[in-house]
């Protein structure tokens, strides 16, 4: 269970998506908190000029530019700061949003890994129901056959033969829907993915 909660928080689609969406607003928090600092902003340039003399002198002359900038905007209504404390109210609803999803996905990779123990606890009774069920049918119709026990018999361990296969269909069923399910959870291919089932369930802790 312990391999499948790493597994599920690590691969799991909609955790991605709450993670990027968590990235995303640290970003815009980052951003806007950035608009109440200074802006710097710096110019560099090279101009070259010729000029020509009498005769076929030319004086050539080279003028480096470099400038600095700097600019600031006056917070005088508070609106910078408001976007910046919204953008991070954003930034921990986010990161609330994240932690909330992992819980939520760990509770339901639990409950299905649990179920699907059971199920596979609950086929075995009913393959073990089914074995004893036919053997009782083979020596049912045995005393039909040397006239012990009448024919209705034969067709009630008949139908509660059929009952305990189909059972066993269902069960079955159920097992693979389950491990679809877990499979999904955890980011896996449902056609390849085995999930480590025990042969018992996992006794309770005690009580506090």
């Amino acid at each position: 269970l312990n391999e499948l909660m790493d597994k599920s928080l690590a691969g799991n689609f909609s955790l991605r998506m709450a993670r990027d969406r968590l990235e995303q607003a640290r970003a815009v928090a980052g951003k806007s908190g950035a608009d109440l600092l200074p802006a710097l902003n710096t110019e560099a340039g090279l101009v070259h000029s010729s000029t020509k003399l009498s005769g076929r002198a030319t004086q050539t002359t080279t003028t480096y530019l470099l400038g600095l900038g700097a600019s600031y905007e006056i917070d005088l209504w508070g609106r910078v700061r408001s976007v910046e404390q919204a953008a991070r109210l954003d930034l921990l609803a986010a990161g609330e949003d994240l932690q909330a999803a992992a819980v939520t996905l760990s509770a339901e990779v639990a409950t299905t890994w649990f179920r699907l123990v059971e199920q596979q606890r609950q086929i075995e009774l009913l393959h073990d129901q089914t074995a004893t069920n036919e053997k009782y049918l083979d020596l049912v119709t045995h005393q039909f056959g040397s006239g012990q026990v009448p024919v209705t018999d034969v067709l009630q361990q008949r139908q509660i033969l059929e009952t305990s296969k189909a059972s066993m269909i269902s069960a079955e069923t159920t097992r693979q829907l389950l491990t679809h399910q877990l499979a999904i959870l955890t980011g896996s291919a449902p056609q390849s993915f085995q999930p480590p089932v025990p042969g018992t369930l996992t006794s309770p802790p005690p009580l506090p």
